[in-house]
């Protein structure tokens, strides 16, 4: 349960990880990290966010909607979530239709969200 930089193929990518996150004031503290350092980013940043055995919560979702829509569209170039399953997959598509972010994607493990981050596309 932290937020980190970690280089892939040369890349800067900002790791949110949310992985055993049981309450909502733990996932909204590293939600409230993760904006701090964007704040700070020069340009637009890769993001990959880790919400394995994590905890979705309302409270959670109101504030990731809230720093969405003030910071996080306006500084990540493309974010690729892990863990996104069940009752958290119905909230991650609430969050994108409603800050109509368009470089979010879902995957399975972290080599293929990194190699997607890094590509192109």
């Amino acid at each position: 349960m932290s937020v980190s930089w970690i280089e892939y193929k040369g890349k800067k990518i900002l790791f949110s990880d949310y992985e055993g996150c049981k309450t909502s004031e733990e996932m909204i503290s590293i939600l409230h990290q993760e904006a701090d350092i964007l704040k700070n980013q020069i340009g637009k940043t890769l993001v990959m966010a880790n919400y394995e055995k994590s905890f979705g919560s309302v409270e959670y979702m109101k504030e990731i909607k809230e720093i969405g829509n003030e910071v996080l569209k306006e500084k990540i170039e493309k974010t690729a979530t892990l863990g996104i399953t069940g009752v958290k997959e119905a909230f991650f598509k609430s969050y994108v239709f409603f800050t109509k972010q368009k470089s979010i994607r879902l995957f399975p493990d972290k080599i293929s969200a990194m190699e997607w981050l890094i590509s192109e596309e």
